[in-house]
């Protein structure tokens, strides 16, 4: 069955049970969490991405219930009841029968308050990984009942989710393990006094003309999630591509400019020395 959105008002969305337990995998270099609401014509598949330690994720929707969503656009999600509503944009790819959302960036489960949106507009670049914000906790996470989205095209979706704590524990402990693989000293990166900190703007390390010409000519768009090793001078010394919804010309592309260009202040342990470490992040391409 396909609904008409005109069907349903938005404080009736169409609720989507959970069709399966949550999953969790081990990645070479992400940990993933996963489950299936509704079924048939209807279903729909979440999973979520974590690309290190943090209370943010990269989410992403597919199936054939979402076929009636537009190509790209802006949309709303709520991991309700007590979260309140955020704001995200997406992007979409399709394949037979099925269409996949996007969402760009990492949201967390609530959008950020003033305060800390605040401490976000001075740290670098606004990015999270250089902010001292309290996490989120695992009494807020157990708090959730569904997530709740609203996006162009369909009709208000509520995806029976359930309390987040235990899946959550699990996506923690993922990716504790991941962390012993990436050629860092765990133990002193949990006191570091600074992390691998961005010198100059990040915005400047990918540019307009780094869209790869053969993904122009072909109209595609894509997100591709990146770490880069950085050593103890600052300089990268390796590029991972973490995740990338797109061919390998966007990985390849994000890569050769990152190490043409980024350039880091160290990390620094407990007593102030620098210790060899990473930086996560991520670059959306999208065609205007």
């Amino acid at each position: 069955m396909i609904w008409s959105t005109a069907s349903r008002a938005a404080d009736d969305p169409l609720r989507l049970p959970a069709a399966g337990p949550w999953e969790i995998n081990y990645a070479e270099d992400n940990c993933n969490l996963g489950r299936r609401f509704g079924e048939g014509d209807q279903e729909i598949s979440m999973v979520m991405s974590r690309f290190s330690p943090s209370d943010r994720f990269r989410l992403i929707l597919t199936g054939p219930g979402l076929l009636r969503l537009h190509t790209r656009g802006e949309a709303t999600i709520q991991f309700g009841p007590v979260e309140e509503e955020q704001e995200i944009e997406f992007l979409t790819g399709q394949s037979r029968g099925s269409k996949t959302m996007f969402v760009v960036g990492q949201p967390r489960i609530a959008p950020w308050s003033e305060e800390e949106q605040a401490l976000l507009e001075r740290s670098p670049g606004g990015d999270p990984q250089f902010v001292d914000i309290q996490p989120i906790g695992f009494e807020r996470l157990g708090a959730v009942e569904y997530l709740l989205f609203d996006a162009p095209g369909l009709p208000a979706i509520q995806l029976e989710t359930g309390s987040l704590r235990e899946p959550f524990e699990a996506f923690d402990r993922c990716m504790d393990e991941l962390l012993t693989h990436w050629g860092i000293d765990v133990e002193r990166h949990r006191s570091l006094t600074r992390p691998a900190t961005p010198v100059g703007s990040v915005g400047r390390w990918i540019v307009t003309s780094d869209y790869p010409r053969a993904m122009i000519r072909g109209r595609n768009q894509g997100i591709v999630y990146f770490r880069l090793n950085v050593g103890l001078s600052g300089e990268v010394t390796a590029c991972h591509i973490q995740q990338s919804t797109r061919p390998e010309g966007f990985e390849d592309a994000v890569c050769r400019a990152l190490q043409r260009r980024a350039r880091f202040d160290p990390a620094l342990d407990a007593d102030g020395n620098p210790v060899a470490s990473y930086y996560v992040n991520s670059v959306s391409f999208q065609m205007p």
